[in-house]
């Protein structure tokens, strides 16, 4: 017996021992996932999936509720929205560990986009099951958010003033600044340190504007994203428009510089804050709020606010008309959640000079000033007072009315990208790009890695062609190297791309491959390009490309890009004819698509991107060398491949026997 109880100890110690180093493994390669990923669905798949897989683990390794919670956040920053797995992650979390941040997820996820009768049965059930008077004093936010939902704005705010008195929690943090009586915006004569009210003045006389946008920023976002949204505003709104840049932190003549650059033939105003480092962010994303009174007493016009970090794809002056037809002073875009800070988003809005839209945005006004003097910790202000201006506004004038539109309707006039800066900056390039490129005949290549996409970009960019080229690099319509029914960032951000290039009638398709096996000996033995990151189900155990897996998908490439569209919208072309001569080529491509290229340019001119050495060079090393090819490679490779299969390599042009 007592050999037995050592023995089972033992076992025990060891099987211990065995996930702690288990579990050190999986959170230091979770930690590599989380640096290598931009979080953007399509790119990052593999790691994705695998981090999900070990935070599982981990889950089952420990049992703390956290690792579920870890991968809540995950799906919402992969995919934007509280996926089911999101759903089923905060249920357990919640069942297993009934604590205010397993509560927060389970509320999140659960309650979101409910209509108010059903959110209200979900919300009694959620806390039927807990008797902790500190996780019972969070139902009252929640159920304020109920009453604001079905417009009983006086009950929501007893009941979050009920809140803000009882709750002592660290998870909702932000209810510290939701506006609960008029208090909050008394010192009107103070915020950002100054003790004189911030005005706007109309030194431009611009009579013929149609309205004005109103956006903040502090040095970053205005490095990073200030090209791409006045790039749409200038492309999409023109001289209707007059954009108004609150800017946090930055010097006046970088400033001028910039804007000179980036808003040549724009109609553009800004006003220069300098705030202490700790507020920066916070302001920067506030200010354009904390500006709309001025604005609309300068301008009469409709002040529209959004983000920097977007763009505009649409003509906004339809919207004036919309609210008159509304009867409303005030567009507002409302999102899911009930807490008040995520109630609206600043992300698109408008309010007219109307007497009501002016008392509303005095409050706003009023608010940030009182909001940003009181509070330390200011993350999802500018949202807090939105909520609370619309609110008390709702409450103290009966003549206030305002609009929400659909997240699609809107979505037609402005997008709004989220997640890393690395995704958002590929989106908006997109967006900016695919408008500037609307309506125009444009060339899109496509191909695999190591085909000649860059090649042939470069061939038809010297080619005097009347169509646009979308050079290598720019997604706008498609990842060149994307199957068509993948979803990789296309200008329309979740379509796939097929969906994306169909949608433009003007564009047309040169799809370009290599011979299959000079393919394949080409991504074995030399540069495999960015197949591993992007193609990792290509990989066997030992991290190597998979000869047989790599001809597959060879084979399903070029399949699926030919049978989706038709002769109108796409030629095949290979890289081959090209070499041995690239007139024949160019004049095929015009003959199939007209194209009006022109078959006169000296080939050994072009500079290939990433590559090395002149054409002449490139010509007779591939044209001349013999096929680098393990001849185990090449029996396995022959053996797999089908009769159907051998047919299409056929119509392809290439034939196996080499």
């Amino acid at each position: 017996m007592i050999k037995d109880f050592i023995k089972n100890k033992f076992k025990e110690k060891n099987k211990s021992e065995s996930f702690d180093v288990e579990m050190l493994e999986l959170e230091r390669e979770n930690a590599d996932l989380v640096k290598r990923m931009k979080f953007v669905p399509g790119r990052d798949v593999d790691d994705y999936n695998r981090y999900i897989k070990n935070l599982k683990r981990l889950f089952e390794i420990t049992g703390t509720s956290i690792h579920l919670i870890n991968i809540c956040r995950a799906e919402k920053k992969m995919h934007g929205v509280f996926t089911p797995l999101a759903k089923k992650c905060a249920i357990e979390a919640y069942d297993k560990n009934k604590n205010e941040k397993t509560l927060y997820f389970v509320l999140e996820v659960c309650l979101a986009n409910l209509k108010p009768a059903l959110a209200r049965e979900k919300l009694d059930d959620i806390f039927s099951k807990t008797k902790k008077p500190e996780l019972q004093v969070i139902k009252k936010i929640y159920s304020a958010g109920l009453a604001n939902k079905e417009g009983q704005y006086c009950k929501a705010n007893n009941l979050l003033s009920e809140f803000k008195k009882k709750y002592n929690g660290k998870v909702l943090w932000q209810s510290s600044f939701v506006i609960t009586d008029f208090e909050t915006g008394s010192e009107e004569n103070y915020w950002l340190g100054n003790d004189s009210a911030i005005e706007v003045d109309n030194d431009l006389h611009l009579d013929n504007i149609k309205y004005v946008i109103s956006v903040s920023c502090n040095k970053l976002y205005f490095d990073t994203y200030a090209e791409y949204f006045l790039s749409s505003v200038k492309e999409s709104c023109g001289k209707d428009a007059l954009v108004h840049i609150a800017l946090v932190n930055m010097d006046k003549s970088y400033v001028e510089k910039k804007l000179k650059e980036w808003a040549e033939d724009l109609n553009i105003s800004y006003k220069l804050f300098s705030v202490n480092e700790k507020k920066e962010i916070p302001v920067s994303a506030t200010a354009r709020l904390f500006l709309i009174r001025s604005l609309l007493k300068a301008y009469l016009k409709p002040v529209f606010y959004c983000e920097i970090d977007s763009a505009i794809t649409k003509n906004l002056k339809t919207w004036k008309e919309r609210l008159e037809q509304k009867d409303a002073d005030h567009l507002i875009r409302k999102v899911g959640s009930l807490l008040p800070w995520r109630m609206y988003t600043c992300g698109f809005g408008l309010i007219v000079p109307t007497e009501s839209g002016l008392k509303t945005a005095s409050l706003i006004e009023a608010y940030c000033k009182g909001v940003f003097n009181q509070a330390d910790k200011l993350v999802w202000a500018d949202q807090a007072i939105l909520e609370g201006a619309i609110r008390f506004s709702s409450i103290t004038d009966s003549n206030y009315k305002t609009f929400s539109p659909s997240l699609k309707e809107i979505s037609q006039f402005i997008c709004t990208p989220t997640g890393s800066h690395y995704k958002k900056q590929k989106i908006l390039k997109s967006t900016v790009a695919q408008y500037r490129l609307k309506n125009k005949r444009c060339i899109q290549v496509i191909g695999l890695q190591r085909s000649g996409t860059n090649f042939l970009t470069e061939v038809l960019k010297n080619s005097q062609t009347s169509y646009t080229l979308i050079e290598t690099g720019n997604n706008y319509y498609a990842w060149k190297h994307a199957l068509p029914d993948e979803k990789k960032m296309t200008n329309k951000e979740f379509n796939t791309v097929k969906d994306s290039l169909m949608s433009e009638e003007h564009l047309k398709i040169v799809l370009i491959s290599k011979h299959p096996l000079w393919w394949l000996s080409s991504i074995l033995n030399r540069n495999p390009a960015d197949i591993v990151s992007h193609r990792s189900h290509l990989l066997d155990e030992n991290g190597n490309i998979d000869p047989i897996k790599a001809i597959d998908f060879y084979l399903l490439f070029y399949r699926s890009w030919i049978s989706s569209f038709d002769k109108n919208k796409l030629i095949h072309i290979k890289y081959e004819d090209i070499l041995n001569d690239a007139g024949n080529s160019l004049q095929k491509i015009d003959e199939q698509l007209g194209m009006g290229l022109t078959n006169d340019l000296s080939l050994d001119e072009i500079k290939v991107k990433y590559s090395k050495g002149s054409f002449s060079e490139k010509k007779d090393f591939y044209l001349n060398s013999r096929l680098d090819l393990d001849e185990k490679i090449l029996s396995m490779v022959k053996d797999s491949v089908s009769e159907k299969d051998e047919v299409f390599i056929k119509d392809l042009g290439y034939t196996l026997q080499v």
